[in-house]
């Protein structure tokens, strides 16, 4: 994983946490966004959480299985080393699923 300077602006806590979050611990992006916002309550939190873990990425360095999940993340990741998707999509499909999260639980 590369972090450079891309957890700057996230408490020590969230970093921390971040670092603990793996793409093949989530069956889909619903769990992956739980997993990477729980506690966060402000938006500008929860936007940087997932930027800052999406682009921690790398995925020349992730050694993916033979099959995986249909539109998993790491089926997703899978498809951005082939060239296939995007760091965009990705980005965008966690931050959708943590609206949904929190209107639904609101």
């Amino acid at each position: 994983m590369y972090f450079g300077k891309c957890f700057e602006g996230l408490s020590l806590h969230n970093s921390l946490k971040l670092l603990k979050v793996k793409p093949q611990d989530a069956n889909n992006c619903e769990d992956l966004a739980k997993q990477l916002t729980e506690g966060m309550s402000r938006d500008i939190q929860q936007v940087r959480a997932i930027y800052t873990w999406v682009i921690s990425q790398n995925v020349q360095e992730i050694e993916f299985p033979a099959n995986s999940i249909i539109n998993s993340p790491m089926d997703i990741l899978k498809r951005m080393k082939d060239g296939r998707s995007s760091y965009t999509t990705l980005f965008t499909l966690i931050c959708r699923y943590v609206e949904y999260f929190y209107l639904e639980n609101w």
